[in-house]
């Protein structure tokens, strides 16, 4: 979801440049590599409210999140010592999530590996800015 801040128009300055920003951050997980393993997060906000006046999202209730890929949506906050699901070629492995506090508007990559003995063994954490969007012009009038 994206949102932007308050701006004002009026007859004199009738062209806005809305800057939309992400509300919630992304997680994508790897495994080996491959991006080919679905996953779910426990106790996490499964949904949340949006205060457009004020520019505040608050969290809901907490339960588990899935995912029908290896990227899934979170509300910002707090996380840790979350269960992860993944289902990876035919297995089910879980694992923790680290201790992080996630920002909207990044996105947060998780390499993992196959240890030895089976389990799954974190190889590489990657936070950067989840991706621009791109421009867009239109014409807003004002009420007559």
């Amino acid at each position: 979801y994206l949102a932007s801040g308050e701006i004002r128009l009026d007859w004199q300055n009738r062209s806005a440049d809305i800057g939309m920003e992400h509300l919630l951050c992304l997680l994508e997980f790897t495994i080996e590599g491959s991006s080919a393993c679905t996953l779910s997060v426990e106790d996490v906000p499964t949904g949340g409210t949006y205060d457009l006046a004020g520019g505040k999202l608050s969290a809901g209730e907490k339960g588990t999140v899935p995912s029908e890929g290896n990227t899934l949506l979170l509300l910002p906050g707090k996380a840790g010592n979350n269960r992860v699901v993944i289902r990876f070629q035919e297995n089910t492995y879980g694992w923790l999530l680290p201790a992080v506090t996630l920002e909207a508007g990044k996105r947060y990559g998780y390499a993992l590996s196959l240890g030895k003995e089976g389990g799954l063994i974190l190889s590489g954490v990657s936070v950067r800015p989840w991706q621009e969007g791109e421009d867009y012009n239109g014409t807003i009038k004002p009420n007559k």
